[in-house]
Formats: C-alpha cells, sequence, structure tokens
C-alpha cells in the first residue's frame, strides 16, 4: 500500500496524526510535547496551557485515576468549568469513552426515576394523566412498564445519543463544521452527563434543557471552530424545530377534534379515582 502523503507538503509522508486535533502530519509539520505529537497549530494551544491544564479528559484516563474518580471528576469539570472541558477536549480519539460516559449517566438518570414512579404507584401518590373517558390502568401495568423502561435504558440512552448526534452534526455542518461526525458525537455524549438532574421533578428537565443548550454551544465552537453566533444557532436551531413541529401537531389534533376542547364555562373533567 502506498504511503500517505501530507496535504500541506505533497512531497512529504504522513508519520502521524495530531494527538489534539486529529490532522494527519508529516516531519515538517509535526511538533512533539509530553511524548505526543501535534500539529504546528495545536502546539500553540497546548504550550500556552499553565501545566496544570494541559491534560486531556480525565475520563479518557479513567485506567490510570479509576474509575469513580474518572467519571466524578468529569462530570464536575464538564458542569462548572465548560469552556475550559471542551477546549482541553480531543476531537478524533476515538468515542467509546465519550459514548460510556453519556450512557452511563443517562441510564443512571432513567433507572433512578423509574424506581422513584415505582415507589410513587406503589405508595398510591401518583395516577396517570389520562383523555376524559379512558380507563386507568392497573397498577401491574404501570408498574411493569416503569421496570421495562429502567431494563431497556442503556439501548434507549444509546439511540437517542446517536439520533441527537446526527441531527447536531447536520445542523453543525450547515454552519461550516470543521470536524466530523464523531466529534459531534463526543460534545453530545459529554452534555448528556446533565441527564442526571432529570431525576429531580419539574425544575431538573427545565435546567437540563436550558443548561444542554449552552453546553451545545459551548461544544461546537471549540470543537468544530465555528463562530460563537453560529454555534449558539446551532444548539437551538433543533430545539426549536421540534418546539414548531409539536405546536403545530397539537393545533392540527385540536382542531380536527383529535383532543378534547373545554367549552366556554365548562367544568374540568375530574381527575381520576385513586
Amino acid at each position: 500500500m502506498a504511503q500517505e502523503m501530507c496535504k500541506i507538503h505533497p512531497d512529504k509522508a504522513v508519520v502521524d496524526v495530531c494527538a489534539h486535533c486529529g490532522k494527519q502530519v508529516c516531519t515538517a509539520c509535526a511538533a512533539s510535547l509530553s511524548g505526543k505529537t501535534y500539529c504546528l497549530e495545536c502546539i500553540k494551544f497546548i504550550d500556552a496551557m499553565p501545566a496544570d491544564q494541559a491534560q486531556e479528559v480525565l475520563w479518557e484516563n479513567r485506567s490510570e485515576i479509576g474509575f469513580f474518580n474518572a467519571l466524578t471528576k468529569t462530570w464536575l469539570n464538564l458542569l462548572l468549568h465548560p469552556k475550559k472541558f471542551f477546549s482541553q477536549m480531543p476531537t478524533k480519539s476515538g468515542i467509546k469513552s465519550p459514548f460510556l460516559f453519556g450512557l452511563i449517566c443517562g441510564s443512571f438518570a432513567v433507572t433512578v426515576s423509574a424506581l422513584m414512579n415505582i415507589f410513587l404507584v406503589l405508595s398510591g401518590t401518583q395516577a396517570p394523566t389520562l383523555v376524559p373517558g379512558a380507563t386507568p390502568p392497573s397498577t401491574a401495568a404501570m408498574i411493569g412498564s416503569y421496570i421495562v423502561l429502567a431494563v431497556f435504558s442503556p439501548v434507549l440512552v444509546a439511540a437517542g445519543i446517536f439520533v441527537l448526534s446526527a441531527v447536531y452534526h447536520a445542523v453543525v455542518f450547515m454552519f461550516g463544521a470543521r470536524e466530523g461526525f464523531n466529534a459531534t458525537l463526543r460534545v453530545l455524549s459529554y452534555t448528556n452527563g446533565l441527564a442526571i438532574f432529570n431525576i429531580i421533578p419539574v425544575l431538573g428537565p427545565v435546567f437540563v434543557t436550558i443548561y444542554s443548550v449552552i453546553l451545545f454551544a459551548i461544544g461546537f465552537k471549540h470543537v468544530q471552530k465555528i463562530s460563537t453566533a453560529k454555534a449558539v444557532m446551532a444548539a437551538l436551531l433543533p430545539m426549536i424545530v421540534l418546539f414548531i413541529i409539536g405546536f403545530a401537531a397539537a393545533f392540527y389534533l385540536a382542531s380536527t377534534g383529535a383532543l378534547p376542547a373545554m367549552q366556554p364555562g365548562a367544568a374540568a373533567p375530574a381527575p381520576p379515582v385513586q
């Protein structure tokens, strides 16, 4: 197989890839620091960092610092220092580690929420929201549905990460993304660490939605190397489109009589009997 040639220096063969951005480099456009190879652009950024900051995502070094230690510290770094987190995150170091991080956080949140709902059903403090006239499901059916949700949570979370990554990558691509799908998936996977807050009723999902947009914007700016304005638009656009579709669907169903409509002066339907 012929040796691949450098895109910047066509007369020189590729010898390595940049440990930060994944760009292929030859001997003329490569630099070395702490035993790692970087391109000439990234070496300036890495070298400019203080020594205590020039490190990769801790979760991706969990074999050295411990599983739970890496998990908790990475989660805190993402939550409290997102700009630093995404500016240091390698864009082409594979998707296995970030995907596992997002899968663990998401599955944990779904499982705990399901167990909380089972407790509420058994205690009689939770009743399903039903269309007036519909027959409420049995307690066994409700508990069974939550058990199924908990068991299959890894599959659901995994599918969600990949689908959302595909959607968001299509959007950032329109705004001039410079990196591939894996870079976008890395942003989505680590941001899924926020899913833990979904355990908190009402306020948790609101916080997750708002802060996810912020993390997406920061992540896309640093990872896909686009402007702040474009990164914000890329983070918001899918949510805006989803809201419009949902609003339009609800309006259509209401206008066709598929949804019950309240008549002026009519009493609200009584809640189902416990």
